[in-house]
């Protein structure tokens, strides 16, 4: 356990505002869970943070920040499948990197995304056609409202599109463990656009396929070790089948692609938002990245307040072009 008083959480967040929390409180194994319940949180707020990957701050949060720290990864070989048990506190990005190459496939499409693999499910992750969801066991959480710690399953979890139960709920799981399912044998994915060029003539293997993924996401993203940012921060849009023909008559190349809906089209919100001419444009201290529309860069370390100001000018602009409500990724905290 670390409890740190009056905590900076300025490089706890890779948008790097400017942050403190009355408290924060890491959890690094399953014996610091009765912390949880010490008076002093009485009447306090809780609030989970991961990575801060996918979080806008405020400038103060007066309340307990609470992330988990378990580290530990177990594998686990079966004749049908690789079963991973990874604790929440390590890094996504060196679990995918690792693991490819071991030559164990299954998780290759998901890599350089940034953040800790407590938070893959909360935002059920997904990249060049694979989806966490797709990969996902079981998980072990604490929950803060019962007091309990519980295994849930994909069920319980609730999975949809960058959405679940934890996202709907952000501060009642403490996701501590995650355990995944990798198939046996291993196929590559490769449909989704753009990733069979990359992996060129390459034989496709976990570690090629990591390769090409890594080449293509620091070719369209800006790494936020360099530039502060938060990823895509908008979600893509699903519209009618209505909406869709009414805007594929006035943008012919608007791109587009099917979803498990049957009545529903999605569309690209980095198109949408360059359509509407962001893409590179400042407001105040932040701005839209000129490498990609779907990112908000905070060179400036401006506060929380300035970005949800530009996202909210972006979403009201391109509502006003295309009758299209785009709904941000990132979650506050404070």
């Amino acid at each position: 356990m670390r409890l740190v008083e009056n905590a900076d959480l300025s490089l706890a967040n890779t948008l790097q505002v400017p942050s403190h929390a009355r408290w924060l409180l890491d959890i690094e194994s399953l014996k610091d869970l009765h912390v949880l319940n010490d008076p002093r949180w009485d009447g306090r707020a809780m609030h989970i943070l991961g990575g801060g990957s996918n979080v806008v701050l405020g400038e103060r949060i007066d309340g307990v920040v609470v992330r988990a720290a378990l580290r530990g990864i177990e594998i686990h070989t079966l004749p049908d499948s690789v079963e991973v048990s990874v604790g929440a506190g390590e890094s996504w990005i060196a679990l995918v990197q690792s693991l490819s190459e071991q030559g164990i496939g299954g998780l290759e499409n998901l890599g350089l995304i940034p953040g800790l693999v407590g938070a893959s499910p909360v935002q059920n992750i997904g990249a060049y056609g694979v989806e966490f969801a797709q990969r996902f066991a079981w998980l072990q959480a604490f929950d803060l409202e019962r007091g309990e710690l519980r295994r849930l399953n994909s069920q319980d979890c609730a999975f949809g599109y960058r959405d679940s139960v934890f996202k709907r709920n952000p501060n009642r799981w403490l996701i501590l463990t995650v355990r995944m399912r990798l198939p046996r044998p291993w196929r590559a994915e490769l449909d989704y656009a753009g990733l069979k060029e990359a992996l060129g003539d390459e034989t496709p293997s976990p570690n090629s396929i990591h390769h090409a993924v890594v080449r293509l996401r620091t070719a369209k993203l800006p790494d936020p070790a360099l530039i502060p940012n938060a990823g895509s921060f908008f979600k893509n849009p699903e519209v009618t089948p209505d909406l869709f023909e009414r805007l594929r008559v006035r943008y012919a190349q608007m791109p587009a692609y099917p979803t498990a809906k049957t009545d529903r089209k999605k569309l690209s919100a980095a198109w949408l938002i360059e359509q509407a001419g962001w893409r590179g444009r400042k407001l105040g201290q932040v701005q839209v990245s000129a490498q990609h529309a779907l990112v908000i860069t905070n060179e400036q370390r401006a506060g929380g307040r300035e970005i949800l100001e530009l996202a909210a000018a972006i979403t009201r602009d391109v509502e006003a072009q295309f009758s299209v409500v785009l709904e941000r990724e990132p979650v506050c905290i404070g």
